[in-house]
């Protein structure tokens, strides 16, 4: 069939256009396909520059206007075939897709029942729980989540909003809903007008059972340390009304002044199923500390109506500065210094906290405390602080008199019962005398099994300090070595040392080697020299785990012919894995935060 010109306006509607142009398409029929093809033709225009098509009830109906040479005629009729054709060719088309979507309709029909049966079957049992046991489950799993942050959706809600049995059972169990986190989230401001009244609908649910209340408020910094209204009312309810239900507080402010006008309500207050207390302030304005506080007692300055339930406080040094609980039944205390010391302490509020009766992990970072070169000589005359609940000790940076307070504590404090020790930023050799362990009273501590040392600085002094360190930890099963590299070699050498009894040059043993019980040693530096190591392996009988990083070890086994003892295994350091524990007291649910300045995780180049 030869190939038909078209040209003019859309011939599918009742329209009139004028056109002119290069006449640019045709079609082509073959067989019963129509197809398409560009073509380029010279300018066509009709008698009048106008065509005016006129569709009269069917696609047969075609009227033309008089004047029309045959030629144009012919066009537009083979046209009017085309459309004929296009429709015949769409309404075949709509009736083939609507019996194959019919079909696809019922198969998505069919596998949703399918579906069904199957789910239904599987999840029998759980729609057959009685709804106490329902309850437990919803209970068990709220505390199995620590999802935090504006973005996440809480359990309790999740489930609330399953069906409507769900929902009645969550909304009846007072103890879903006696958890209340928010973080203020930058990214979601616009959110934040809704936190107080997601706050109501928890504190109205919960009815009269003990809250546990974590807000995080520090964001705030970033956009110019104003408290916005709505934490200011959440703050307002927990500390004008909620108090003395309250089980858990811990408050995160950006600056000290969105919490200084809430102390003179927590001074008269009453918390008798208060547990936990941390109030951590990010930035403050201070006065001169001789204003405030000389430090010569703790003095409490809140909850006078008493806390008898109060176990574990956490602060940092702005908090501390003006909000001091009472210390008489304590277990857990951290102190955390994030910013120049306002004050500190004497070396009798020191003596108090190592004394407490209950106190079974203590945590100090930073200078809390002060006590002279002269003090600490003059407690030699006294008798030690006695210690008996201690199980967990740590410090660090200059905690006391330029880093000395691992000294105090080994020197003064007898704690028969302590299990772990955990010394970071430890300076020797500044000011106290290098034999202050081998002079000082005869303390042990026979149930230490862990000794963590980090970032140990190498001194003339730290011979003696480990010769006095291991004679006063006999029984270590497990040591922990962390430092720089310009730090470790050093102190490792000396340690070393150690692990081999010490003769005279008529081979008469003069020195006993130290901890002789140890089973694993973790060292986590680079390279040293081969016969460090081969003194570990060799001079540690018990010893079955050695810890180190993986380039380390690469470097022994590729350099080196390095014969590893029967019994023992050397492990590659997890990267991922702190070298301290995470958590203080170890295995605390309560402290889910990444802020602990004693979480030292693996950082060693390769």
């Amino acid at each position: 069939m030869s190939c038909i010109p078209i040209s003019g306006s859309d011939p599918f509607g009742n329209l009139s256009a004028s056109f002119s142009g290069n006449l640019d398409s045709h079609f082509e029929f073959q067989g019963s396909q129509l197809n398409y093809h560009l073509i380029m033709q010279q300018p066509f225009k009709s008698h009048s520059g106008k065509l005016t098509l006129f569709r009269n009830g069917g696609p047969s109906a075609l009227n033309l206007p008089a004047g029309l040479s045959e030629s144009d005629r012919e066009t537009l009729r083979a046209r009017h075939q085309v459309k004929q054709a296009l429709e015949e060719q769409l309404k075949s088309c709509k009736d083939r897709y609507a019996k194959e979507l019919e079909v696809i309709q019922d198969a998505i029909i069919k596998v949703q029942k399918e579906f069904g049966e199957v789910y239904n079957t599987q999840s029998a049992v759980l729609r057959k729980l009685p709804n106490d046991v329902l309850g437990y489950i919803f209970q068990y799993s709220r505390q199995g989540c620590s999802v935090n942050g504006a973005k996440n959706m809480k359990m309790e809600v999740t489930v609330s909003h399953v069906c409507a049995r769900w929902r009645s059972v969550a909304l009846s169990m007072h103890s879903l809903w006696n958890v209340f986190r928010h973080t203020y989230d930058l990214g979601r401001r616009r959110l934040e007008d809704s936190v107080y009244e997601r706050f109501e609908a928890y504190i109205k649910r919960s009815h009269q059972y003990p809250l546990d209340i974590w807000l995080d408020f520090t964001a705030e910094l970033s956009v110019g340390g104003n408290i916005r209204g709505t934490h200011r009312q959440i703050l307002h309810r927990v500390f004008d009304s909620e108090l003395h239900r309250c089980r858990s507080i811990q408050v995160k402010v950006a600056n000290a002044w969105h919490v200084e006008h809430f102390i003179w309500k927590m001074a008269p207050a009453s918390v008798p199923l208060l547990e936990y207390f941390d109030i951590h302030i990010t930035r403050g304005e201070l006065p001169p500390r001789p204003t405030f506080y000389d430090g010569r007692e703790w003095a409490p300055t809140v909850f006078s109506g008493g806390s008898p339930s109060l176990k574990h406080i956490r602060f940092n040094d702005l908090g501390i500065f003006q909000i001091r609980p009472p210390l008489d039944c304590i277990t857990h205390l951290q102190l955390e210094q994030a910013h120049p010391p306002p004050f500190m302490f004497g070396p009798n509020v020191l003596e108090t906290v190592f004394s407490l009766p209950h106190l079974e992990t203590l945590s100090i970072y930073g200078e809390f405390f002060l006590v002279t070169p002269e003090e600490y000589e003059l407690r030699h005359a006294t008798p030690p602080i006695e210690a008996n609940a201690l199980k967990h000790f740590r410090c660090g940076e200059a905690a006391i008199c330029g880093g000395f307070m691992p000294l105090y504590f080994l020197s003064h404090v007898a704690a028969p019962e302590v299990e772990t020790l955990a010394f970071h930023c430890v300076t020797l050799g500044l000011v106290l005398p290098e034999n202050v362990l081998l002079n000082s009273r005869l303390l042990t501590f026979p149930k230490v099994h862990t000794l963590s040392i980090v970032d140990m600085a190498s001194t003339n002094s730290q011979n003696m300090f480990m010769q006095g360190l291991g004679n006063l930890t006999p029984n270590l099963k497990r040591l922990i070595f962390s430092s720089p590299p310009n730090l470790f070699a050093g102190t490792l050498e000396i340690l070393a040392d150690h692990f081999h009894p010490a003769t005279s040059e008529t081979g008469e043993v003069i020195e006993l080697p130290i901890w002789r019980e140890l089973e694993e040693v973790v060292l986590n530096h680079l390279l040293l020299g081969f016969s460090i190591y081969e003194v570990l392996v060799t001079g540690l009988p018990k010893l079955k785990t050695l810890f180190m990083p993986s380039c380390t070890k690469e470097r022994l086994i590729r350099d080196v012919n390095w014969f590893i003892p029967d019994g023992v295994t050397v492990v590659t350091i997890d990267p991922a894995t702190p070298i301290l524990p995470r958590f203080w007291p170890p295995g605390t649910e309560r402290e889910d935060d990444d802020d602990c300045p004693f979480v030292i995780k693996y950082k060693v180049e390769p």
